[in-house]
């Protein structure tokens, strides 16, 4: 068992111990996917006129390593976060190559990605799920200890 202050709560030198205090906070982690993704959106457009493969494959990297370097405590909003980041990250994309102007083309432009991107993030949240899993259950044996 794993002692406790006053007021139950573990204390920090056994934080640093468990290695529960190394790694991103969880709102540095969510800001690191997103940066990632869009970085890898733009990119895309400069290489193909569409956010496609490449985007695809740099977003699930960015999602994964958001879940990779998360505090052990702070997992769940990396684990749940790749729709979102996909949501927020395809129409900051499209403002930025200005190809999300006014009027109906912008929810085209910004839509069809959307769409053809579920495959993609289907399969990312699940491996985000699952390697956030194995972290959080590595994590709580080795308090256990």
């Amino acid at each position: 068992m794993t002692e406790t202050g006053d007021n139950g709560r573990i204390r920090r030198d056994q934080l640093r111990q468990s290695g529960a205090a190394r790694g991103l906070p969880s709102w540095a982690a969510m800001v690191l996917a997103l940066g990632v993704a869009v970085v890898g959106g733009v990119l895309s457009w400069q290489l193909t006129h569409a956010v496609g493969v490449l985007f695809d494959v740099v977003y699930a990297l960015g999602c994964l390593g958001a879940v990779c370097l998360v505090r052990p405590h702070a997992l769940f909003g990396p684990m749940a976060q790749p729709p979102l980041i996909l949501l927020l990250a395809v129409p900051i994309v499209m403002l930025v190559v200005g190809t999300a102007q006014a009027g109906g083309s912008a929810a085209l432009a910004i839509g069809t990605p959307l769409v053809s991107s579920f495959p993609t993030v289907a399969i990312t949240t699940a491996i985000t799920l699952l390697v956030g899993a194995v972290r959080a259950l590595r994590h709580r044996r080795t308090l256990a200890r």
